[in-house]
């Protein structure tokens, strides 16, 4: 039903456009013999379409955070080899400061990288990912 317009060419037009898409509908249905005659017309369908597209999004979002934690823990795992890594250093350099032919000033040198790797670590213990602490 057309409403009242006070010369308003817009909401006439549109409501113009209305009734015909109105009257399309309902003759295509007439001629089909069919209650449905396109997909909007099913309500149950569009609502098992409307599921359906909301769990795609709910795995979607799923998938993209098991991405992130395998990248969080990868970054972890690299961090944590670079750990093992000084450390395995580290003690060799102690049990080279703790040998008795070694001179003072090779000792000075093993300390002096050792308190390197030590800072080293701490860098590494103070790592983030995407603002995350990757050992909080």
């Amino acid at each position: 039903m057309i409403a009242h317009v006070n010369h308003d060419l817009t909401a006439l037009a549109f409501e113009t456009n209305k009734a015909r898409n109105d009257l399309d509908h309902s003759v295509s249905k007439l001629s089909s013999g069919k209650k449905i005659v396109r997909a909007g017309d099913d309500t149950g369908g569009y609502q098992q379409s409307a599921k359906l597209g909301s769990k795609n999004r709910r795995d979607v979002a799923t998938m993209q955070n098991l991405q992130s934690l395998v990248s969080y823990s990868n970054t972890q795992d690299g961090a944590l080899q670079t750990v093992g890594k000084i450390l395995e250093r580290m003690n060799t350099l102690a049990m080279r400061a703790l040998d008795v032919t070694s001179k003072d000033s090779d000792r000075e040198n093993y300390n002096k990288e050792f308190i390197e790797l030590a800072a080293q670590l701490d860098e590494i213990k103070r790592e983030k990912f995407n603002g995350l602490e990757l050992f909080g």
